[in-house]
């Protein structure tokens, strides 16, 4: 079967074997349409290769003469036309990073476990629904991306991967998470958000070195108390959910600098969360009930970025003026309506943001504050407002 090759593929493929070069580009990202159908043959004589990228083109699948390339350790086969696992690629036992991510492929299958060096492990936006037990073979693999597929439970067998640190599952349409995940002690970046989650296994505790937990979009009510003990989490986002409480215990995760509570059913502001004294990021906007800021948010003193955007808050803040790190505020769409002296205090405010309120005046001391800062954005309903060209 004859192989049709763009003309600067084939001078590619020549200058790697004239030279000796370990790595192949073929990748046709920036023009798909002219991109390769089948591998070319002459790819399989260069046996020293361990790098080659052959993404964004239009194969199916691959040949058993891949076996050629036993010194391979990096394969991109991503945004290719694949709906079956190519098989002939478990002959490459040395790979250590395996990118199929943007293809059509249904199930992978047992082949999966002959990759015992591989690190790296790219599946994301296929239509997987299951993953096989196989899986537990990757002894070596620290991180595994699994989002946008239709993924109904994580293999247990997972827990046998002793060295992984990421896993990404979002995107998919998991209802629970097996409790074996506590095995997996070494994660440090757990993403499952976009799922449909209403808890989490209590043996999720054992991951002392978790730092980054993803939980947006799912179907939480209440917070997951599961992760109260995981002391070196340092970014938790659990925004799009229908938490209404905050447990007292959230103070127990001193060394969080991110929390995203956004989206949720807060009737008050989460007194709870002023012990977290290193946060340096808080979002608690879209909760609608939050009419009041806690006079304690002074606690908060590493606070940069801070949003309370949609909410029913009347009064601006005077606490917040405290908060001398600040340098990203969001007061959008509640009702406050005067904008007090207070603010001129946040010297290092570069961004505010106070459309949507109902705010009638404006001080000159207060005006000349706010023309300096480098993003500023207020909309009123009220035409009189002193200064106005300023402020819109």
């Amino acid at each position: 079967m004859t192989i049709e090759v763009p003309k600067y593929f084939l001078e590619k493929i020549k200058r790697v074997k004239e030279e000796g070069l370990t790595e192949l580009d073929l990748s046709s990202r920036k023009n798909r349409d002219k991109g390769l159908t089948a591998i070319p043959l002459e790819i399989f004589e260069l046996q020293e290769l361990k790098r080659i990228n052959l993404s964004y083109n239009n194969l199916s699948e691959i040949p058993e003469n891949i076996a050629n390339l036993q010194k391979l350790k990096y394969l991109d086969l991503s945004y290719n036309r694949f709906t079956k696992f190519p098989s002939a690629i478990g002959y490459l036992k040395k790979l250590n990073y395996l990118n199929l991510s943007g293809n059509k492929i249904q199930n992978i299958t047992k082949d999966i476990g002959n990759f015992s060096e591989l690190n790296s492990l790219y599946l994301s936006n296929n239509v997987l629904k299951k993953l096989p037990p196989e899986i537990g073979k990757l002894i070596n693999l620290k991180s595994i991306n699994l989002r946008h597929n239709r993924l109904l439970e994580i293999n247990p067998a997972i827990d046998s991967i002793v060295n992984l640190t990421s896993l990404d599952v979002s995107y998919n349409k998991l209802s629970q998470i097996p409790a074996t995940i506590g095995k997996n002690r070494e994660l440090i970046s757990l993403d499952l958000s976009f799922n449909q989650l209403n808890e989490l296994p209590t043996t999720i505790h054992k991951l002392h070195n978790l730092s980054y937990l993803y939980l947006e979009r799912n179907l939480f009510i209440q917070f997951p108390k599961a992760i109260l003990e995981n002391i070196n989490l340092s970014s938790l986002n659990l925004s799009y959910n229908k938490i209404s409480n905050i447990p007292k215990e959230i103070a127990n995760l001193k060394k969080l600098t991110a929390l995203n509570l956004s989206h949720n059913k807060l009737g008050e502001f989460p007194i709870e969360i002023v012990e977290l004294e290193n946060l340096n990021f808080l979002d608690l906007s879209f909760n609608s009930k939050i009419n009041k800021v806690s006079s304690d948010i002074v606690k908060l003193r590493n606070l940069t970025d801070l949003s309370l955007r949609q909410n029913q808050i009347s009064e601006f803040p005077r606490e917040i003026s405290q908060l001398k790190k600040l340098n990203f505020l969001d007061l959008s769409n509640n009702q406050i309506t005067q904008i007090t002296p207070d603010i001129n205090n946040i010297k290092n405010l570069k961004k505010l943001y106070l459309q949507g309120n109902k705010i009638y005046y404006l001080a000159d001391e207060i005006y000349e504050k706010l023309s300096a800062i480098e993003q500023l954005k207020i909309f009123t309903r009220n035409e009189s407002i002193k200064n106005p060209r300023k402020l819109n």
